[in-house]
This record gives C-alpha cells, sequence and structure tokens, in this order.
C-alpha cells in the first residue's frame, strides 16, 4: 500500500491556509469587541476625569494652605495685623512679580500683590508654583498668579478672633483682571464681565465653585450661587 506524499510546498500552502483560518475575525467578533471596549471607555472616562478634577482641586487647597501659613507668619511678625491695600498695591488682583501689563507700553515690572509682598518680606520665595491654580483657564495661569486677595480697610486694624473665620483672605480669582503692573490702584473698569467668568473647579456633586481662604487659616469650597 503506497503512502501519500506531501510535499514541501504542498505543506506550506496547507500551513498558509491554517493560519489564516486562525488569524481571521468575522465581521460579528469584530462589532463586539468594539462595542466593549466603547462600553469601556464610557465608564472610565468620568472616573478618570473626576480623579484629575479632585487632584487640581487638593492643588489648589493645598496653595491657599501654604498661603494661609506665610499670611498668620506675616500677622505673627507684625503685631496682629494683615497685609494691607497699602502694602499690596491697592487692588485685589495682581501678576506675579517682575510681569508687565503686554496692552500697555507705559507698565512697570510688577512689585505690587501679596505675593510681592511676601516676596520682599522673605515669607515665601519667588516662582515657588504656590501662586497658580491648574485648574484655572491658561490665559490667566499664563500671568503667574490665578489668585485674589482682600484688601477691605477692616485688614488694617486688628480683627475680633471670632470674626476671622467670617472674612475672605485669599481666593480662586474669577471676577478681575490683574491691575496695571507696576502701579498703585485702584483700577476701574478691570471687571471680568459675567459671561465669562469661569469657575475653575467642579465638586462632586457636579457644581462648579472655587476655593477660598478665609483669615483664620481655613479653606472653604464655594459653589456657584453661595
Amino acid at each position: 500500500m503506497r503512502t501519500a506524499t506531501v510535499t514541501p510546498a504542498l505543506r506550506n500552502m496547507l500551513t498558509s491556509e491554517h493560519l489564516k483560518r486562525l488569524r481571521a475575525f468575522t465581521l460579528v467578533e469584530m462589532l463586539v469587541v468594539t462595542v466593549i471596549i466603547a462600553m469601556l471607555i464610557g465608564l472610565l472616562t468620568p472616573a478618570l476625569l473626576g480623579a484629575r478634577a479632585g487632584a487640581r482641586l487638593t492643588q489648589c487647597t493645598n496653595n491657599l494652605h501654604e498661603i494661609g501659613i506665610a499670611t498668620h507668619v506675616h500677622r505673627n511678625l507684625g503685631a496682629g495685623l494683615f497685609p494691607t491695600a497699602d502694602q499690596t498695591g491697592n487692588f485685589c488682583y495682581r501678576m506675579a512679580p517682575g510681569q508687565k501689563s503686554r496692552r500697555d507700553r507705559g507698565a512697570l515690572p510688577e512689585i505690587y500683590g501679596l505675593e510681592a509682598f511676601f516676596v520682599r518680606k522673605h515669607l515665601m520665595p519667588r516662582n515657588s508654583g504656590v501662586w497658580v491654580c491648574p485648574s484655572q483657564p491658561e490665559w490667566m495661569r499664563e500671568y503667574g498668579n490665578t489668585y485674589a486677595f482682600s484688601v477691605a480697610r477692616m485688614l488694617a486694624t486688628r480683627p475680633e478672633p471670632d470674626r476671622l473665620a467670617m472674612h475672605l483672605c485669599v481666593w480662586d480669582n474669577f471676577t478681575v483682571y490683574p491691575g496695571l503692573s507696576g502701579f498703585r490702584g485702584p483700577f476701574k473698569g478691570y471687571s471680568i464681565p459675567q459671561y465669562l467668568r469661569e469657575y475653575p473647579h467642579v465638586s462632586w456633586m457636579g457644581r462648579r465653585g472655587y476655593n477660598a481662604l478665609y483669615l483664620d487659616g481655613h479653606v472653604e469650597y464655594k459653589s456657584f450661587g453661595d
């Protein structure tokens, strides 16, 4: 009885056809895999975005705590007084020290603001990164500072201890453009129009808002409408 002989060429052809059958997917299989991947992306994307937003909120909170510590160190060294409007340039929002207002040829390098005041007093290093909230829009982060600060007259006095928790000290800016660099305020016409205002954070309930540091040192999240 003769045994069938498989030539090398036939063996290669059979192997190739076998591999093709093993590697091929049907259209239904591909559609099922695509749907599963899309569902996983849909489930994971909100969680990932929420985790990133939470991390940015935490960093902003830590920034404000650092600013609060410097504020109270100054207060302890300054006979119980907080930085006043005269010391910070009489306007509540300033760009980072050394920057210049780009649209005004007469602008000078910035020397005013709460950050500049703390740098001069050696309470915080320059360009520390503490003054930039990562959730603020890029155009504001480019100023090197995203936090507004109080210029209330009561800072020139010694506020009652039981009232410190009621007064804002520093907060995420969303209402004004920075004052003209190198010049004292007050300035008029620097308000951001209502329709352009951006609240930087989103709470776990999905409400937009901002962080606020109070004179007693605690940081509180303020939702839109509070």
